[in-house]
C-alpha cells in the first residue's frame, strides 16, 4: 500500500500553473491505479482576500471557481482520501470570511475534515500504522528547519509517520526513538515526512524573497 500527502496547490495563485496541474494529475493517476490512501494536506486553494498575507491580484480565478476546480481534482480518487486538514491559506480565509474552504471541499468529496491536525490509523495485515498530520507552520532558509519543526510533531502526537506542508520542501528521514520490551532493546523508525508543493517558482513569492528553488512534487510512501 502507498500513502500520499497533497497539498499546497494553491490553486486560484498564478504559480499554480498548467504544468502544475499536469504533475499534479500525474500523481492522481498513480493513486487510481494502486493500492494507495491521500491525505490532503491543506492549502489545496489559494484563498486570497485583501486582508491576508497573499494578494488577491496574484490570482487568477476567485474563491468559488478555485474550490470548484480542487473538487473537480480529487473527485476521481475521493474514495480513497482518508481525511483532510486546514492550511494557513484557509485559516485566512476562516478569519475574514467566516467559513473553511477545505470544509466545503470536503463536503462536496464525502470525505471526512479533520481541523487543523489529527491521527490517522491504516490497517494493513495485521500492522497498524499511525499517521499524524499537520499543515505545518514556519518558514527558513535553511535546509535543517522543515525537518526540525516536524520532529517537534513528535512531542504533540505517537505516530509512524509525521506528515508536514506549508514550507513547500519535500522529503523525509527517519528518526530512531528506543524502548525496552522484556529487557530487550527496540528500535522505533518514526518517519518525518514534508510533503512539497505544486506550486511552480518562478515569478513566486520564494523567488522575490531568494529562496532556493524546490522541486514541484509530493513523496511516495509505501507501507509494508
Amino acid at each position: 500500500m502507498f500513502l500520499l500527502g497533497l497539498g499546497d496547490l494553491h490553486i486560484g495563485e498564478v504559480n499554480f500553473t498548467l504544468k502544475s496541474e499536469r504533475r499534479l494529475m500525474n500523481y492522481i493517476e498513480f493513486v487510481k491505479k494502486h493500492d494507495a490512501r491521500v491525505i490532503l494536506m491543506g492549502d489545496l486553494v489559494n484563498a486570497a482576500t485583501i486582508n491576508s498575507p497573499s494578494s488577491p491580484f496574484n490570482q487568477n480565478m476567485g474563491l468559488a471557481n478555485q474550490k470548484s476546480l480542487a473538487v473537480d481534482i480529487f473527485k476521481p480518487i475521493a474514495d480513497k482520501i482518508i481525511g483532510s486538514i486546514v492550511g494557513n491559506h484557509e485559516y485566512h480565509a476562516f478569519k475574514h470570511l467566516g467559513d473553511y474552504p477545505t470544509a466545503d471541499i470536503s463536503r462536496a468529496l464525502g470525505i471526512p475534515f479533520n481541523g487543523f491536525s489529527d491521527i490517522f490509523k491504516i490497517n494493513l495485515g495485521n500492522i497498524t500504522y499511525r499517521i499524524y498530520a499537520h499543515h505545518g507552520y514556519g518558514g527558513g532558509r535553511t535546509v535543517g528547519l522543515p525537518f526540525n519543526n516536524i520532529d517537534r510533531m513528535r512531542l504533540i502526537a505517537e505516530a509512524d509517520i509525521y506528515l508536514m506542508g506549508h514550507t513547500h520542501t519535500i522529503g523525509g528521514i527517519p528518526r530512531l526513538k528506543m524502548y525496552k520490551d522484556n529487557n530487550h532493546e527496540e528500535y522505533k523508525v518514526q518517519w518525518l515526512v514534508n510533503t512539497g508543493t505544486f506550486f511552480d517558482f518562478k515569478g513566486s513569492y520564494g523567488e522575490m524573497k531568494a529562496y532556493a528553488p524546490l522541486p514541484v512534487g509530493t513523496p511516495i510512501i509505501y507501507l509494508d
